[in-house]
């Protein structure tokens, strides 16, 4: 019965994280399946400063303008 809590608990929390994400990274105009690493131990720590830091696609075939 415990057991069945804990994989309850886990299922939620990788939706949690990895749905949010793909949504970022999709509006950011990167592909949507990279939010899967955030699953990965070590790639949840490193993907969050990717995308902070890298070009945006959807930003540069707009000439720089945020659609903010």
């Amino acid at each position: 019965m415990a057991w069945a809590a804990i994989i309850a608990m886990a299922a939620i929390g990788g939706l949690l994280t990895v749905i949010p994400f793909w949504r970022i990274l999709t509006k950011a105009g990167l592909p949507g399946p990279l939010s899967l690493l955030m699953l990965v131990p070590v790639a949840n720590i490193i993907l969050p400063f990717y995308v902070a830091f890298t070009d945006w696609p959807a930003l540069r075939n707009s000439g720089g303008r945020s659609h903010l």
